[in-house]
């Protein structure tokens, strides 16, 4: 994933979401703090999940490519479901935090209509990411709570 000033999969979120992710990613927080700060300056952060045997193969690819930093963990990325989404309970410990009630039936039910018509669950994820920024703000604990307001007039039918 490469995140920019657009946020990223991963919790989608770029900012305040960032630092959580990292850190339960087994990141230190202080850490995870530089990489927000050099990310809200415009600055580049990379993530990729790659298979455990060619981990090497792609930190020389990144380092080449004139990475300056090259972490490795050995961890798999938390999903937002495995198949299809009945409940929020269905959704990972991770995604769920970082959503309201409201946001998490939104994500739900826009994930099973893209898992039913792709059969991805990775572009469902991404589709219901999709949805959760478009319909709500971030708050001040890195959570999509808040129904983002639309104007007046684009609710509105102007007759001729």
């Amino acid at each position: 994933m490469l995140l920019g000033a657009a946020s990223g999969t991963i919790a989608g979120s770029a900012g305040v979401g960032l630092v959580s992710v990292l850190t339960a990613l087994g990141m230190p927080e202080d850490k995870a703090a530089i990489y927000q700060t050099r990310l809200q300056a415009g600055e580049f952060f990379v993530m990729a999940e790659v298979p455990s045997d060619r981990s090497g193969e792609f930190q020389f690819l990144l380092e080449t490519a004139g990475g300056e930093e090259i972490h490795t963990i050995e961890t798999t990325l938390a999903r937002s479901c495995s198949g299809q989404c009945n409940s929020p309970e269905d959704l990972s410990p991770e995604v769920r935090a970082h959503l309201s009630a409201e946001a998490q039936s939104t994500f739900i039910e826009r994930y099973n209509v893209v898992l039913n018509e792709k059969s991805d669950e990775f572009t469902a994820e991404q589709a219901a990411w999709e949805t959760i920024h478009q319909q709500y703000d971030e708050d001040e604990n890195g959570v999509w709570s808040k129904a983002k307001v639309t104007s007046l007039r684009s609710e509105l039918k102007i007759k001729n």
